[in-house]
């Protein structure tokens, strides 16, 4: 009966791995965070059974089972964010996220319901290698597609994650290192039919670019840390999102878990981010450091090229990433040089290198560890893909001149992307006495 229920495999173990790692580290901090809290165990209890309900979710493979733990793991999310119950923004911000999710899950459900019909079958392990290419099932791949924008909290559903800051610091960590990604997982999961709607695929790339370009950009104007968190993933999950449309389902998992891992560290630090020293904003590079950052980027690229196998001939969606790769690259170099000075730029392009190599044996170690699920799918070059690159370049050029982007040099600008960026105005608390709980 169990075997029927459920499937093990590599993507899988993946998650249960990080979930275990990432989820342990969370629910130790909780247990000293909130240990004067009138209602610790209740949020102990409900954090636990979010952590069960992902793992339970991860190896569920059959349809109703998928389904109900996937409602399940929403809930407990939305009842954890609400955890001050007597604090109206944080009960708003649940409703935020219940909406928003809300429609993600019914789309879920329309979708396992077409592909199920289509495939005869009510295991997900089958179903991905069964569907016909037909009308119904291509309506239910667009549901689960719209189901997993919900989740990650895409445009046009982002609202929801940026109006969820009110929820206390372990569920930020866990929502932004884990439960957010059940989009690009959901993507992974049934990858082999989504690599059969190559308009499917362009959709994804366009729409996780304007979200990564969003993201990045609400960014840059937020002064508070936790906003500057929230709009970070934003921007990271249009960026995986994109990686899932280019047939780059491996990558897309790698980025996952390095984002889970540090977005982790970073909400659970941010109580303390507040006494750090404030970092002045950087100045426009000099052109010197500008070329040499350059030339380390491009080599990053090249070393990760390398290891990933990307060839530039024939060439396909997968050369995007050596153009992420060398934009990274040459921003790292220049911030190193822009801090130590243009005597250590030799260290700064070693870092460079460096990195690219870690970020390609780390999608190399996730592509060979997934390699019996076929889920690495670069497509033809299409002109959407030289579109997404231009524009992460043009993008990275903008955040590399952002001290033009000013209250002073360009107000209009700035107050528009500022008011972009604001949460539900019912979520905001604009005075420390609105916060109240007994």
């Amino acid at each position: 009966m169990i075997a029927s229920l459920v499937h093990i495999d590599s993507l899988s173990i993946v998650i249960m791995i990080l979930v275990g790692f990432i989820g342990s580290i969370v629910l130790a901090f909780a247990t000293r965070y909130l240990r004067y809290d009138r209602h610790y165990a209740r949020f102990l209890a409900s954090l636990s059974g979010l952590l069960v309900s992902v793992i339970i979710l991860s190896v569920s493979d059959h349809v109703v089972l998928f389904g109900i733990t996937w409602t399940l793991v929403n809930g407990i999310l939305i009842r954890l964010m609400t955890h001050f119950r007597q604090w109206p923004q944080a009960i708003e911000s649940g409703r935020q996220a219940v909406y928003r999710l809300g429609i993600g899950t019914a789309a879920l459900y329309l979708g396992l319901i077409l592909v199920t019909h289509s495939a005869h079958s009510v295991r997900i392990s089958t179903i991905i290698h069964t569907v016909p290419v037909t009308p119904m099932s291509t309506i239910g791949i667009g549901c689960i597609v719209i189901a997993a924008l919900a989740q990650s909290a895409i445009i046009p559903f982002h609202k929801w994650l940026l109006s969820s800051l009110n929820s206390p610091t372990p569920v930020s960590a866990l929502m932004h290192a884990g439960i957010i990604n059940g989009g690009g997982v959901l993507l992974t999961r049934f990858g082999p039919l989504v690599i059969q709607h190559p308009t499917i695929l362009h959709f994804l790339v366009i729409i996780g670019l304007l979200t990564a370009a969003f993201g990045t950009a609400f960014k840059l104007v937020q002064s508070d840390i936790k906003r500057m968190l929230a709009c970070s993933t934003m921007g990271q999950m249009g960026f995986m999102i994109l990686q899932c449309g280019l047939g780059l389902f491996p990558a897309a998992i790698s980025h996952m878990v390095w984002h889970g891992m540090f977005k982790a560290y970073f909400f659970l630090d941010s109580p303390s981010a507040a006494q750090y020293p404030k970092l002045s904003k950087p100045e426009t590079p000099h052109p010197l450091s500008a070329i040499a950052s350059i030339v380390g980027g491009m080599a990053a690229a090249s070393i990760a090229m390398m290891i990933l196998h990307i060839s530039v001939a024939p060439i396909n969606s997968s050369v995007v990433i050596p153009i992420v790769i060398g934009i990274a690259g040459t921003q790292g170099m220049m911030t190193f040089i822009q801090r130590n000075g243009v005597s250590l730029a030799p260290i700064g392009f070693g870092l460079a290198v460096v990195m690219g190599a870690m970020y390609g044996f780390s999608v190399r170690i996730v592509e060979t560890t997934l390699s019996p699920l076929h889920l690495l799918a670069p497509q033809p070059f299409h002109w959407v893909h030289g579109m997404a690159a231009s524009v992460l370049i043009g993008l990275w050029a903008s955040i590399a001149l952002s001290p033009l982007i000013t209250k002073r040099k360009l107000p209009g600008l700035y107050v528009w992307i500022l008011n972009l960026s604001q949460p539900h105005p019912a979520t905001i608390t604009s005075d420390r006495n609105m916060y109240r709980y007994d």
